[in-house]
């Protein structure tokens, strides 16, 4: 089955007596579940103290997958969205940050991108 099948059906039943058509049933077709593949990764990235940073990502696979972001290898709580972000930075914000994507067939894990948190004032004093 393809997805071209895909249409509204009827029948027609005939007799001696003459003939009746159904009701229409539409069938639908499904794509075929497959395993999440990132299809653009997050990219390292500088920033000054304070400002803000964000990393992205996306995926393909069927069903739509799920997003886990994480920094140095461990969950980041709620970050669950196709986009991490920070509003304010602090120099612990700094560190490698990636994400999995997760669907009912499998699950992919993107690249790691560094995020590298500069402080202006620290070589203000040098």
């Amino acid at each position: 089955m393809s997805a071209a099948d895909a249409a509204a059906y009827t029948v027609i039943v005939a007799n001696s007596a003459g003939n009746v058509t159904s009701n229409s049933a539409t069938l639908a077709v499904n794509p075929a579940p497959n395993a999440p593949a990132i299809t653009t990764q997050p990219v390292n990235q500088t920033v000054v103290l304070a400002d803000s940073a964000t990393f992205s990502i996306a995926a393909s696979g069927n069903p739509t997958p799920t997003y886990q972001w994480k920094k140095n290898g461990s969950n980041i709580a709620g970050a669950t969205s196709a986009t991490y972000s920070i509003a304010v930075t602090t120099l612990a914000d700094a560190g490698s940050y990636s994400a999995v994507a997760t669907n009912s067939v499998s699950s992919a894990a993107s690249n790691a991108a560094t995020l590298v948190v500069q402080n202006p004032a620290a070589t203000a004093d040098l």
